[in-house]
């Protein structure tokens, strides 16, 4: 009997062991990270954004309008609700399912009314365009649903993205 064949056994159980976690984890259908409230964050929300968006088998057009909501959403917590303090930190929950992606911000900085925030007057030039609440409706138009909850544990902004049910996924 060979001798190295009980090694060669156990080699392969590891093996067999490494590739059932790693299937596990690209299954991963929940992502959940805290960042410090600085620019480079965006990116990294971003890209984690588009890697589940994909997975959840969302159309192109909605992996990019969910990275153009966070990137705003983003923006909007470290510029708005921290003033631009980079020692703030916001928690990122991102959810997937077939079809559907759910990203959850939130930030421990200062609470808005989004009642409060003006709708943007939009004219014919963009030079004309007033500033505030260009971000908010912009996350409002391109998710198909938004939630803010302004509360002593955190503000917690809520986008759903679903992939429309006459589209193929193209993941």
């Amino acid at each position: 009997m060979n001798s190295s064949l009980p090694l060669i056994l156990l080699i392969i159980a590891v093996i067999a062991a490494l590739l059932a976690v790693a299937a596990l984890w690209a299954r991963r259908r929940t992502v959940q990270v805290r960042l410090p409230s600085r620019l480079e964050s965006i990116r990294t929300v971003s890209d984690m954004t588009t890697k589940y968006a994909c997975r959840a088998r969302l159309e192109e057009q909605d992996i990019y309008q969910c990275k153009l909501a966070v990137d705003e959403a983003c923006s909007n917590i470290i510029r708005h609700a921290y003033g631009g303090d980079s020692t703030g930190v916001f928690d990122v929950l991102i959810r997937i399912d077939d079809g559907v992606c759910e990203i959850q911000l939130t930030d421990y900085g200062e609470p808005y009314d989004p009642q409060d925030i003006p709708s943007p007057t939009i004219g014919n030039n963009i030079e004309d365009a007033q500033p505030g609440g260009l971000g908010l409706y912009l996350i409002r138009s391109v998710m198909d649903e938004v939630r803010y909850t302004p509360g002593p544990q955190g503000n917690r902004l809520v986008m759903v993205k679903r992939r429309s049910p006459d589209s193929h996924p193209s993941h």
